[in-house]
């Protein structure tokens, strides 16, 4: 039975990932589709709830085995035995079970940042002087502001290095290549800020800074 339990609930999950990967995808497309107020304020639309109900029938149908015998022949007069005869007569026995069961449920949607327009990644760098010859030092400036002009104060900005475009597989990124920060939080002003050190080498190349703020990720390529 528990091997059963095991095999129903996950087709339970399946069921219930793929509803919420088709709420996430709806959810996407109206993202892409920016709509402004006459003010040209832009305003997000979000699907706010999603009912479910999923009805499973189980049945359960147990066939048994009833074997009965018999016997026949004249009953024993004197000293005479007469011949038995046995015969096996093979019956089967079915028992069902069914039942009913019901799930209902609800995703209900909670709007990012409040419901607010998303806010854009704006990211601007500018060479700074550095005190080894071969190791350019770049200062990172990254804000959050919407489609509005708002500001976002206290958001993570992540700050990643990746692997450079059209690299080969033995391609290895120097030592003296590295962020300062891995995370900053905006300031007051919306604004993050990071130092990228960056070997001569990797700057030649070409390494691609990617910078992910409230679900958004822009990708910039920190090249000569």
């Amino acid at each position: 039975m528990n091997d059963l339990d095991d095999e129903l609930s996950a087709g339970i999950d399946d069921y219930l990932l793929s509803l919420a990967d088709s709420l996430n995808e709806a959810q996407r497309q109206l993202n892409s589709n920016i709509v402004k107020d006459v003010s040209g304020t832009a305003i997000a639309y979000q699907l706010p709830k999603l009912d479910f109900e999923m009805k499973m029938s189980l049945s359960m149908q147990n066939r048994e085995s009833v074997n009965s015998s018999s016997q026949t022949g004249n009953d024993v007069i004197g000293r005479l035995r007469p011949k038995l005869m046995a015969q096996t007569i093979n019956k089967f026995q079915d028992t069902s079970e069914s039942a009913v069961s019901i799930i209902r449920g609800s995703f209900i949607a909670v709007p990012v940042n409040g419901g607010k327009p998303m806010p854009r990644i704006y990211t601007e760098f500018q060479e700074v002087a550095s005190n080894q010859s071969n190791v350019k030092k770049i200062q990172l400036f990254v804000t959050l502001k919407s489609d509005a002009g708002e500001l976002v104060e206290d958001a993570d900005v992540e700050f990643n290095l990746d692997t450079p475009f059209g690299a080969t597989s033995d391609f290895t990124m120097s030592s003296d290549t590295y962020l300062e920060s891995g995370i900053v939080t905006t300031n007051r002003f919306g604004l993050a800020t990071n130092t990228l050190h960056i070997h001569e080498n990797d700057y030649n190349v070409g390494i691609p800074l990617i910078i992910d703020a409230m679900g958004q990720t822009d990708t910039i390529l920190i090249k000569e």
